[in-house]
Order: structure tokens, then C-alpha cells, then sequence
């Protein structure tokens, strides 16, 4: 068995899935903490900035902010994680080995460190 082969199969592993089921949920709260922070502007109800740095700021003044703000951490991690996974082992799907695949997967990668 070749390191490749192990590599691979750790890249595809539950454990990768968790990490990437994790890093999709935590952007979508995200996602929807922004579009809730943007209604309240409109109508008039807040006057934070309406961007992912406001829904974070709107998140650590309610109650267990910050255990919210950590678990959104760790689901960002895990979604690091994973793209950091398909820059090395290649994408699921016939493409998912093409150079350009897995720069774009290592842009994620970087992006996601930097967020969470």
C-alpha cells in the first residue's frame, strides 16, 4: 500500500466528512447571521455594520456568545481542514486531481485558516 493510497483514503475518511460537514455549517450560520444583521438595518433596529465582522461582534453580546463564537471557530477549522485535504489528495470527482483544483482548493484552505 502506497502512502498516496493511505493519504487518499484519509483525505475521503468520516472523519474528513465530519470535518467538512462542520466547515459548511459554520459558514451558513454565518451566512445567516449576516442576512439577519442586514434586516435589522433595514428596518431600523441596530446600527452595527452588516458584514461578517458585525454578525460575529452581534454573536459575542448575546448570551453563550462565546461558546457559539468557539464551536464556529472549530467548524471553520474543520473546513481548513478539508480544502486543506483535496490541495493534497485531489477533489472528489474526475477533475479532482487537476492542478487547478488544487490551487483553488489551497486558496480555500488559506482562507478558511485565516477566518477562523
Amino acid at each position: 500500500m502506497t502512502t498516496l493510497g493511505v493519504g487518499g483514503r484519509a483525505a475521503r475518511s468520516s472523519v474528513t466528512e465530519g470535518a467538512a460537514r462542520a466547515g459548511l455549517t459554520a459558514r451558513g450560520v454565518i451566512y445567516l447571521l449576516v442576512g439577519a444583521l442586514a434586516l435589522q438595518i433595514a428596518f431600523g433596529g441596530s446600527s452595527e455594520q452588516a458584514d461578517r465582522q458585525g454578525a460575529l461582534e452581534e454573536i459575542s453580546e448575546r448570551p453563550l456568545g462565546s461558546v457559539m463564537l468557539w464551536a464556529l471557530g472549530i467548524g471553520l477549522v474543520g473546513m481548513a481542514l478539508w480544502r486543506l485535504s483535496e490541495a493534497v489528495f485531489g477533489a472528489a470527482g474526475p477533475d479532482g486531481r487537476k492542478w487547478t483544483k488544487r490551487l483553488a482548493s489551497a486558496a480555500r484552505f488559506v482562507f478558511y485558516a485565516f477566518v477562523a
